[in-house]
């Protein structure tokens, strides 16, 4: 799954499962990128440097998740 796809439905997710208080600080970085709770996210609305760079990062979670539990693939 690149970042596209994940920040798309992170945004999808949030509509109904809103953040807590506590996560302004992380909401406030999210909108930074263009990620709004119910809203479309448009990876290629933003700096290409930063969108490759979400992508690895979603990648290196990708793989470290694996690490931590083998049974779980994606």
């Amino acid at each position: 799954m690149g970042a596209g796809t994940f920040f798309k439905r992170l945004a999808a997710a949030m509509k109904d499962n809103p953040a807590y208080p506590a996560d302004g600080t992380r909401l406030w970085m999210l909108r930074q990128i263009g990620v709004r709770p119910g809203e479309d996210f448009d990876i290629s609305a933003i700096d290409p440097a930063i969108a490759r760079g979400l992508d690895r990062a979603v990648k290196d979670v990708l793989v470290k998740m694996n690490e931590a539990s083998p049974n779980c693939r994606t």
